[in-house]
């Protein structure tokens, strides 16, 4: 109905003109005077009803979007924000030391609200310590590390876009495309350097915006979580 506003408002203009010349001359004085007056004002009333339907399906179609992609990602919405989550936390917390007392959530909640507790220098600087089955075990720096996790959200993001694209809501589609620009940024996803992955880097939180680039992603992912469970409830 979009494309004919336009021209249903050109032809009342038209309309409302015409009326105005007519009843300002002297026919208006005669008894076509009642039709130069409904030519002045029925081409109103007409683009105000327009407008009010126009709106109303509007908001009909954007409902039905809403629960045409709640109903078809209903599923693969949680696994995503679980992947998303597992993955943060694995970055900023070395979890080859099991502790029975931390779970994903609580652990993502806890780099959320308190950043500066977990993304210090001894952070960015530590080696740590990868089990791989074809090459055996290697040490990455933060650099590696980040590569390596950040590498897999991003290919889960891509992915989820390439399944859903076609009913995926636009705010669901504007946080996952900013998630994937901040994942390539903190990953180094542009520019691997496998050669520079095994030395021991010497990071100073304060000479740069990389601890404030981390914790955007887990801004990032807690704002896409909240929408997916807005999306739910309106539907």
């Amino acid at each position: 109905m979009k494309k004919y506003i336009r021209e249903l408002i050109t032809f009342a203009l038209i309309c409302m003109i015409s009326g105005a010349i007519g009843k300002v001359s002297p026919l208006g004085k005669s008894v076509w005077g009642f039709m130069f007056e409904n030519m002045i004002w029925f081409p109103v009333e007409v683009v105000i009803t327009v407008l009010i339907l126009d709106k109303i399906i509007a908001e009909r179609d954007e409902a039905r979007d809403r629960q045409r992609f709640n109903k078809i990602t209903r599923e693969a919405n949680p696994r995503l924000i679980t992947t998303l989550k597992t993955n943060l936390t694995a970055l900023v917390v070395d979890k080859s030391v099991y502790d029975p007392q931390k779970n994903d959530d609580e652990t993502f909640r806890d780099v959320l609200n308190n950043p500066g507790k977990y993304l210090t220098d001894n952070f960015f600087n530590a080696m740590r310590l990868f089990h791989f089955i074809n090459s055996g075990d290697q040490y990455y720096n933060f650099q590696g590390i980040s590569y390596y996790y950040c590498s897999i959200m991003e290919k889960t993001l891509r992915e989820y876009q390439e399944r859903y694209i076609a009913v995926m809501n636009d705010d669901v589609l504007e946080i996952t495309v900013k998630l994937q620009n901040v994942l390539r940024s903190a990953g180094f996803l542009d520019f691997p350097v496998p050669s520079m992955w095994t030395v021991k880097s010497n990071w100073k939180v304060a000479d740069g915006t990389m601890a404030d680039t981390i914790h955007e992603l887990f801004e990032l992912t807690e704002t896409l979580s909240k929408t997916f469970e807005k999306i739910s409830i309106q539907n």
